[in-house]
């Protein structure tokens, strides 16, 4: 508890205890000291030449011929929950197939070995400029910034909503208050930095500090809407 073994983590951390992969909620076991940036909601994407020309066509083949649209996540991870919560939202279900990072997932559907995959807009935005790959639909509430003409898919008539990564310092549980406090007015100010504002944004994300009581109940409010 001497404030020198901190990880900087994101909100994956709580969904793993509801996918079985900890035996435990972390703000249980650790104090969540201050959150620091969310990423702009991700984008289902297929490749270019795909026959699921719109987020309507690629549901009616889930419905339709259950077990065969293939998607890539790592299981028991955010990437398998996101999936699952889109096969509920959808009523039909998927081929998972185990890619465990973002690039293995993007070499699968360049591959054709997946039919579709959850990704960063920015990035997707790279293949898509490429010719390689083509946005279906954004999954947050609201349309993702950097592709506003990108409709959701609540607006397109699935109640499918993702939230995306909130990413956050934690310590220990009986981490004292005032390492707390001292550490946390560094991220706010490092938060508050505008060109560490600008870094976030190339890479989807945006700021939002939120200090300890804030962040624990955010990732407490996070976990219970799972």
């Amino acid at each position: 508890s001497d404030g020198y073994t901190l990880m900087y983590y994101h909100n994956s951390l709580f969904t793993a205890y509801v996918t079985g992969a900890l035996d435990y909620i972390a703000s249980d076991e650790m104090t969540v000291m201050s959150t620091t940036c969310r990423d702009y909601p991700n984008a289902i994407v297929v490749r270019a030449d795909s026959a699921y020309q719109t987020l309507e066509d690629l549901v009616n083949a889930i419905r339709e011929n259950p077990k065969t649209v293939r998607i890539g996540v790592e299981t028991g991870a955010g990437s398998w929950l996101m999936a699952k919560l889109f096969e509920n939202a959808v009523g039909g279900e998927l081929k998972y197939l185990d890619y465990g990072t973002d690039s293995e997932r993007v070499t699968g559907l360049l591959g054709n070995m997946l039919d579709f995959i959850f990704l960063s807009v920015s990035t997707a935005q790279q293949y898509e400029e490429n010719g390689d790959f083509r946005m279906l639909s954004a999954v947050g509430e609201t349309r993702n910034p950097l592709a506003p003409d990108l409709p959701t898919c609540q607006e397109q008539g699935i109640d499918f909503v993702w939230g995306g990564q909130i990413m956050a310092w934690f310590g220990q549980k009986d981490l004292p208050a005032d390492i707390i406090e001292t550490f946390n007015a560094a991220v706010e100010k490092a938060c508050n930095d505008p060109e560490v504002q600008e870094k976030l944004e190339n890479l989807s994300f945006y700021a939002s500090y939120e200090d300890t009581d804030a962040a624990t109940k955010t990732m407490n409010d996070w976990l219970e809407s799972l």
